[in-house]
């Protein structure tokens, strides 16, 4: 088990703040730099999240492009997939999100009212 002394020097130089490490190592200038934020594509993935509403951008088997359909799980973690419940009744799993489109707040409303007066 390490001991109290040797966590503190593990942690000399660093402050955190939530979930992220913030190096504190002046700069040649004396002030403190904080450490870059990597961003990679599956955290670009992650704007949907479950329950969205969301539009198909190419045909899948079963579902033609522009089909509207709601995410009911997000999965994965250098990848990120979503499986989709669209309007047609077709449950698809494993979707990319290249191949859709977040529809907005107002879009997504209008979607719902749409569908309830058909």
């Amino acid at each position: 088990m390490a001991t109290t002394a040797s966590k503190r020097a593990w942690l000399d130089g660093y402050s955190w703040s939530g979930s992220e490490r913030v190096d504190l190592t002046p700069s040649p200038s004396g002030a403190p730099v904080a450490a870059p934020r990597i961003i990679t594509p599956a955290d670009e993935a992650r704007d949907i999240a479950k329950s969205d509403v969301v539009e198909l951008i190419e045909d899948l088997p079963g579902v033609p492009a522009g089909t509207l359909g709601k995410v009911m799980m997000v999965t994965g973690f250098t990848w990120v997939r979503f499986n989709v419940l669209f309007t047609n009744n077709v449950n698809i799993g494993q979707i990319d999100r290249a191949k859709l489109r977040l529809l907005t707040k107002a879009e997504a409303k209008a979607a719902r009212k749409a569908a309830r007066a058909a």
